[in-house]
């Protein structure tokens, strides 16, 4: 067996071993998977006065929800987040969403770490 054929052969086994194991190369990490009972707590731009506290559980239940995010502003704003924004929050780490409002808009990033 001359160098190059040997070196070939063990990338393939060491590919294999990886694949055997479940896990490939580029596995995306699990994000929120810390303490159920700390809430998101969401960043909110162009904000005043805007709260939004996500529970980790609708993270991890993944169903669209809505959320008022009035905190101490004179008025409210809606942020509706999918499923399909729960599963990025939870693949990547973090996901940006517009909130709705007739005169202005916020975009709000939710961050969820480990």
């Amino acid at each position: 067996m001359n160098r190059r054929h040997f070196l070939a052969t063990a990338g393939l086994m060491g590919f294999g071993t990886i694949l055997l194991n479940g896990q490939s190369a580029f596995a995306a990490k699990k994000f929120c998977a810390g303490d159920i009972n700390v809430p998101l707590d969401a960043q909110i731009g162009h904000n005043h006065g805007h709260r939004l506290l996500v529970p980790r559980q609708d993270v991890l239940d993944g169903k669209d929800k809505s959320y008022d995010i009035q905190g101490s502003a004179g008025h409210g704003h809606v942020v509706i987040i999918t499923q399909e924004l729960f599963a990025e929050l939870r693949l990547k780490g973090t996901m940006t969403v517009e909130s709705g409002g007739s005169s202005h808009t916020h975009p709000v990033t939710l961050v969820c770490a480990n």
